[in-house]
């Protein structure tokens, strides 16, 4: 028969479940991103997820580095003969004395 569909099934009915329950799903699906990400195939099941506040100390230490880093470059070229021509000697005004 050409006109004939097969028959559907119905939608499964909506179950909830509870925050805790979501929460371990959650974490379990984070777990093995950051362990597929890490490690590749070789990820162990119990790779620990990364606390809230290490993306905050990244960056942090990132910031830091730079800092030092601009200002070691600053040092080293104020300090180089040709880094930054210093200014001459000016003669300061001629002082007038008062009779």
């Amino acid at each position: 028969m050409e006109g004939a569909q097969e028959p559907v099934a119905p939608p499964p009915p909506d179950r909830r479940i509870s925050l805790e329950d979501e929460h371990e799903v959650e974490e379990d699906r984070r777990r093995r991103v950051v362990a597929a990400l890490v490690y590749g195939d070789d990820a162990p099941p119990d790779t620990p997820v990364p606390g809230p506040w290490m993306p905050l100390v990244a960056g942090l230490a990132l910031a830091l580095a730079v800092m030092l880093i601009v200002g070691m470059g600053t040092l080293v070229r104020g300090s180089l003969p040709g880094g930054r021509p210093s200014p001459g000697p000016h003669p300061s005004p001629a002082v007038t004395a008062r009779r």
